[in-house]
């Protein structure tokens, strides 16, 4: 009698939250939807605001931790992949929509991460980069480098029995003529994993996505020694906004959102942006 009580009493707390928890979605589904004029002024001609919210709607049902999260903060790491065209869809890893515990002010808040494909997409779109690759290279594999006045790379791929990952290299080749590469080992990769503030979630890239966020950590450092303009906006923001998220201390300065409305009070113009980011 007693056993048959407790597990009425629990089916009833397990239909409780799951009400609670549709109830929770419908909200943050109903904030983003009141929100879509202000994402769509966001979005560049070519993406859909429609098809932007599916996407962080998923994402959310994906990572139900995204649900804790101020939505402040959501609406911000939406608008912000917005203004870089990039879709935050862990699946294409063109971005990533990451809970952060922010233990200073006792929330829970959303950082926007660029995905090594999103940086790619940037890369490419900045306008003058030619090429950009980035590898991993296995103890059986030929590789050789050599940095200085007569530096060169060389990496021949084994085709089985590879062995373990030994490092990862980035090379990115301007339009110009010149290139510039950078060899980060297996143990160098792996503290920058650990100097991520979200690489301990399950649901951070690094744990889903090493081999991925390994090769875009190499990209973002090799496009750092190239030279910066004011065509590399987005490329410059999304650099920037990756290393706060990093840090989980993202600046999101230039767009302040009320907490309670979700109205944007401020945005800050395209040319402030970018002086911001050159500063970091």
């Amino acid at each position: 009698m007693i056993n048959n009580e407790a597990k009425a009493e629990n089916k009833e707390t397990q239909q409780k939250e799951v009400v609670q928890t549709e109830a929770k979605q419908q909200t943050i589904g109903q904030l983003l939807l009141s929100k879509k004029a202000q994402i769509e002024k966001a979005l560049p001609k070519h993406m859909d605001s429609d098809k932007v919210l599916r996407i962080v709607m998923t994402e959310i049902t994906r990572n139900p931790d995204l649900k804790k999260c101020s939505s402040e903060s959501l609406i911000t790491a939406v608008i912000q992949s917005s203004q870089l065209g990039l879709h935050p869809d862990s699946l294409t890893g063109e971005a990533y929509l990451i809970p952060y515990n922010n233990s200073k002010k006792g929330i829970h808040e959303c950082q926007f991460q660029v995905g090594y494909k999103g940086m790619l997409r940037l890369a490419y779109n900045s306008g003058q980069i030619l090429n950009v690759d980035a590898q991993a290279v296995f103890e059986n594999d030929t590789f050789d480098v050599c940095y200085g006045s007569n530096q060169y790379l060389t990496f021949i791929p084994t085709l089985k029995n590879r062995g373990a990952i030994k490092c990862y290299y980035a090379i990115a080749h301007m339009k110009n003529g010149g290139y510039q590469f950078i060899v980060m080992s297996k143990e160098d990769v792996d503290k920058h994993k650990a100097y991520s503030k979200s690489s301990g979630s399950s649901y951070s890239p690094w744990s889903t996505h090493y081999d991925e966020m390994a090769k875009k950590t190499c990209i973002k450092a090799v496009l750092k020694y190239l030279p910066r303009s004011s065509e590399d906006m987005n490329l410059i923001m999304a650099s920037s906004l990756d290393d706060q998220a990093d840090l989980g201390i993202q600046d999101n300065s230039h767009l302040l959102i009320d907490g309670e409305t979700g109205e944007i009070i401020k945005q800050e113009s395209r040319a402030d942006q970018l002086a911001g980011a050159l500063k970091k």
